[in-house]
């Protein structure tokens, strides 16, 4: 009796049956991360911000008004906007950054006078430097 080399297209085809079925129980784990993704992203793109402004403050007795002075670059499918009275004299400043793809996703952050710009933790207690999302 000889010995053929390679696999039958019995056992090609099984194999290509179990892919099949590893993919359709894993995929409904996987489109969901969409919404967790931009949420991951916009809350560590305000943090990062949040460090880079004390360090701008450090330096320049002020805070960034933009996002390039305060050298921070988010993901492409986050949209930052800072504002805030304390600006320019550096007693605040507040952020928000929304999710354009998924949207629906909103964080906020509010430091020094500014801090009242974002909305309380849920424990209720300082909002001040604290990224919450909705």
């Amino acid at each position: 009796m000889t010995r053929r080399a390679g696999a039958t297209r019995i056992e090609i085809g099984m194999v290509v049956v179990i892919l099949a079925i590893l993919g359709a129980i894993a995929y409904p784990r996987f489109a969901g991360d969409g919404r967790r993704r931009a949420a991951y992203d916009a809350r560590s793109t305000l943090e990062r911000l949040r460090d880079a402004q004390d360090a701008f403050l450090s330096s320049h007795r002020r805070y960034a008004a933009d996002l390039d002075t305060a050298g921070v670059s988010p993901p492409p499918t986050i949209h930052v906007t800072i504002g805030g009275a304390g600006l320019g004299t550096g007693t605040g400043w507040s952020a928000k950054a929304v999710s354009v793809d998924p949207p629906g996703i909103e964080c906020t952050i509010g430091v020094g006078i500014d801090s009242l710009a974002a909305p309380a933790p849920a424990d209720g207690h300082s909002r001040d430097g604290v990224v919450t999302c909705r």
